[in-house]
C-alpha cells in the first residue's frame, strides 16, 4: 500500500470510531425533542392564517383586514399548491399537539439535510465527521433547538433553500448529463416557488437558487436550462415580491401603516422616519452576533414563548458567552479558511464554486440583518441555519495543510461542542420543570399569555362545541352560517379556538381586533358586524369585558352569536381611527422584543 492509500485508510479508520459527530447529533437532537414540552407558541397558530387560502376561495387572510384589500388578497396561483397542501395537513391535524409535533419532525429535517450536505461538500471521512459534529454543535447551542423546532414559515422557507445547495454540491466541479442539468434547474425553481409561496424571505433565499444555477456543474455547456430557470426564478420572484411588500403594507390607514413601515429600515427610511443613529445601528446590527444573541439563554424571552425569570442574570451571562464563543470561533477560522484560498488563487478564485455560495450567504445574511428595524427571537431559526451554511461552504474549501489539518478542527468541534452542551445542561436542567407543568394545563396558560397548552385539548374542543350549542351556533363552523357553503363567516377566533374552527369562512384573529395589531380598531363590535361576522368563539380572557358578560361560556371558552353581536354594536357604525394619539400601539407584546 502506498504512503497515500495509507494514510486515507489510516483516516477513514479514525472517522469510524470518532464519537465527536454522534455526540454533537445526540446533543442536537436532545434539545430539540426536549421541545416536546413547549407550548404552542401564537406565531405557530397565526401563520396558519397565510396558509388556509384553499379554505377560502384562494384568498389569503391576515389578522383583520383594515390595511385594505391587499390584507384579504388573491393569492398568485403558483402558490395555490403550497396552501393545498397546507390547508389539508391542518385540517388533517387539527390539534396543537400535531403542531409540535410537526415543528419537531421538520427540525430534525433540517438536521438530517445538513448532515448529507457535509457528506457531498467534504471527500475527507475524518473531516467528514468533524464538520458534522460542528454543524450540530453550532445548532445545539442556548435556545436555538427550541427555536428550530418552532412551526413557523421560516422552516419550509429554509428546508427549501438547503435542498438548493443539497442539489448542487454534487455537481461542483463534475461533468454532468444535459437530462441532470434540466431536471436540477426545474428542481430549483420548484424550490425556489415553495419559499416564496410560504414568505418573502423566500425571496431571500431565491438568491441561493440562482448562485446554485451559477455553480451547476462543470463548463458551459449547458447553459440553456441554467438560464430558463434563472429567468422564471426572476419572475417568480417579481410576481412574489409585488405580493409579499403589498401584504406587509397598509395604504388603507395611517395607523397601522406607521407600525408596519417601522418594523423594516427601507420603510422607516422611505417614509422619512430614519435617524443617523438608527442607520449606524443597522449597519452594526447587520452582523450575524445580533442573531446569536437572540437565540442565546435569556431571562427574559420574547413575548413569554417560555416562561420568563426561570434563569437568573448570571446564567444569561454565561449563556451570551459561550453562545458567542460557539459561533465566533467557527466565523474566525472560515475567514481564515477562505482568506488564504483568495491569497494563492487570486482573482480567479472569486469563481470558485464555494467562494460564490460563501459570498451568496454573506450577502443574504447580511441584507436581511441590515433591513430589520425590528428583531425577534424565531428570526435566529433561519439566520443562524443561513450561517452554518455559509461557514461550510467555506470550511471545505482546504486552501493549505495548516487550515486544513483535522487535529486543528477537531480542537475547535470539541471547544463548541462542549460550550453547546453546557447551554443545553442549563436549559434543560432550568426549564424542564416549568415546561413539564404546563403538559397538566389545558387551553391558555396563566403564566405565559401568548402561548397555550399542547395536550387534553380534546378538553378544550368539548367546551368550544358546548358554548357553540348554548350560543345556538353549529360547532366545527361548517354550517350555520351566512358564508359560502353555510360556514361561520368572518368569524373572531384566537389561537385556542383556531384548530377547531378551521372550516369557517375568512376567520378574524382577536390579536387583530384587540390586541397589539388592531391598529384604527376601537370599537371591535362595531368593526365585527361592519363585515358580517357570524360571532365570536374564543377565549373568554381574550374578549373585552361586554363581549365576556353576554357570551356563552363553557369552562374558559365564550361563544357570542351574530344576534348578540348586533346588539353589541347597537346600530354604531364602524369608523375607524386615523391618528396615533387615539390608539397607543403596544410594545413587548405579539411579535415584539
Amino acid at each position: 500500500m502506498t504512503e497515500t492509500g495509507a494514510h486515507v485508510a489510516q483516516g477513514a479508520a479514525g472517522a469510524q470510531r470518532d464519537w465527536l459527530p454522534l455526540a454533537a447529533l445526540g446533543v442536537l437532537v436532545t434539545g430539540m425533542l426536549f421541545g416536546l414540552l413547549l407550548p404552542v407558541y401564537t406565531d405557530e397558530i397565526v401563520w396558519r392564517f397565510h396558509e388556509r387560502a384553499w379554505l377560502d376561495n384562494g384568498l389569503d387572510v391576515w389578522l383583520n383586514d383594515i390595511c385594505g384589500p391587499n390584507m384579504v388578497a388573491q393569492a398568485p396561483a403558483f402558490m395555490m399548491p403550497v396552501r393545498w397542501f397546507s390547508a389539508t395537513v391542518n385540517l388533517a391535524l387539527p390539534d396543537p399537539l400535531w403542531v409540535r409535533l410537526t415543528g419537531v419532525v421538520l427540525g430534525l429535517a433540517l438536521v438530517a439535510g445538513f448532515w448529507r450536505l457535509v457528506g457531498q461538500l467534504e471527500a475527507d471521512a475524518e473531516r467528514r465527521g468533524l464538520l458534522r459534529a460542528l454543524v450540530c454543535g453550532m445548532l445545539a447551542c442556548g435556545f436555538l433547538p427550541l427555536l428550530l423546532i418552532f412551526s413557523r414559515p421560516e422552516q419550509p422557507v429554509f428546508l427549501a433553500a438547503l435542498a438548493m445547495a443539497l442539489l448542487a454540491a454534487p455537481t461542483i466541479g463534475q461533468q454532468i448529463t444535459a437530462r441532470r442539468a434540466w431536471l436540477i434547474s426545474a428542481a430549483l425553481v420548484g424550490l425556489t416557488l415553495l419559499g416564496l409561496s410560504y414568505h418573502l424571505k423566500g425571496l431571500l433565499y431565491s438568491v441561493l437558487a440562482l448562485a446554485c444555477l451559477f455553480v451547476l456543474g462543470k463548463g458551459r455547456q449547458h447553459l440553456a436550462p441554467r438560464v430558463l430557470a434563472a429567468l422564471a426564478i426572476v419572475v417568480l420572484d417579481a410576481i412574489a415580491a409585488q405580493y409579499w411588500m403589498g401584504r406587509f403594507s397598509c395604504p388603507g390607514n395611517a395607523v397601522m401603516a406607521r407600525e408596519l413601515d417601522g418594523q423594516n429600515v427601507a420603510a422607516v427610511i422611505i417614509t422619512g422616519q430614519a435617524s443617523a443613529e438608527l442607520l449606524v445601528q443597522q449597519v452594526l446590527g447587520a452582523n450575524i452576533l445580533g442573531y446569536v444573541a437572540l437565540a442565546a439563554i435569556h431571562p427574559y424571552p420574547m413575548s413569554q414563548w417560555m416562561p420568563v425569570e426561570v434563569f437568573s442574570p448570571a446564567e444569561g451571562l454565561v449563556g451570551h458567552a459561550l453562545a458567542y464563543l460557539v459561533w465566533l470561533a467557527p466565523t474566525v477560522a472560515a475567514l481564515g479558511v477562505v482568506a488564504g484560498f483568495l491569497r494563492r488563487s487570486g482573482w480567479r478564485g472569486l469563481f470558485e464554486p464555494r467562494v460564490v455560495l460563501v459570498a451568496t450567504m454573506v450577502a443574504i445574511t447580511s441584507v436581511w440583518g441590515l433591513s430589520q428595524v425590528t428583531r425577534n427571537a424565531y428570526e435566529a431559526s433561519h439566520m443562524l441555519p443561513a450561517w452554518a451554511l455559509c461557514l461550510l461552504f467555506a470550511l471545505t474549501l482546504r486552501p493549505d495543510k495548516a487550515i486544513a489539518d483535522p487535529a486543528r478542527l477537531r480542537k475547535l468541534v470539541v471547544t463548541v461542542l462542549v460550550c453547546s452542551a453546557l447551554t443545553q445542561v442549563i436549559v434543560i436542567g432550568r426549564m424542564a420543570g416549568p415546561l413539564a407543568a404546563t403538559l397538566e394545563e389545558s387551553g391558555r396558560l396563566p403564566l405565559q399569555q401568548h402561548s397555550f397548552a399542547s395536550l387534553h385539548y380534546a378538553e378544550v374542543r368539548a367546551d368550544i362545541d358546548q358554548a357553540m350549542r348554548q350560543a345556538g351556533m353549529a360547532p366545527g363552523g361548517a354550517s350555520g352560517g351566512t358564508g359560502p357553503d353555510g360556514r361561520l363567516n368572518r368569524l373572531l377566533i384566537d389561537d385556542v379556538t383556531y384548530l377547531a374552527l378551521q372550516r369557517s369562512y375568512l376567520p378574524i384573529h382577536t390579536l387583530g381586533v384587540m390586541g397589539p395589531w388592531n391598529g384604527p380598531i376601537l370599537d371591535p363590535a362595531a368593526y365585527l358586524v361592519s363585515r358580517n361576522s357570524d360571532g365570536i368563539v374564543a377565549t373568554c380572557a381574550s374578549l373585552w369585558q361586554e363581549a365576556a358578560d353576554i357570551a356563552a361560556r363553557s369552562g374558559e371558552v365564550c361563544a357570542v352569536n351574530r344576534a348578540q353581536l348586533l346588539a353589541l354594536a347597537g346600530g354604531r357604525p364602524f369608523v375607524p381611527a386615523n391618528h396615533t394619539e387615539d390608539l397607543p400601539l403596544a410594545d413587548g407584546a405579539y411579535g415584539r422584543d
